[in-house]
């Protein structure tokens, strides 16, 4: 989980080695913002639906990630 969410928001390696067109989505949020001002209206909606996969990811596999962070828990 915590590789998924390191590697979603990783925004430095896709901005130096992706092309245009092949932008993710936390990066492309980046080409709404403009010198003379922002498109807030498209940076939110694009914000929660950058957040959306990791969102899903957890609620669905949430019971292994807890189960795999308290397997090795120290008992006493």
């Amino acid at each position: 989980m915590f590789a998924f969410v390191f590697s979603w928001n990783n925004a430095v390696f896709p901005i130096v080695l992706s092309g245009r067109l092949t932008k993710p989505l936390p990066v492309g949020t980046l080409n709404f913002f403009a010198t003379t001002g922002a498109n807030w209206n498209s940076i939110g909606a694009t914000s929660i639906v950058t957040m959306l996969p990791p969102m899903i990811i957890f609620l669905v596999l949430g019971k292994y990630i807890v189960r795999g962070l308290t397997f090795g828990a120290v008992k006493g």
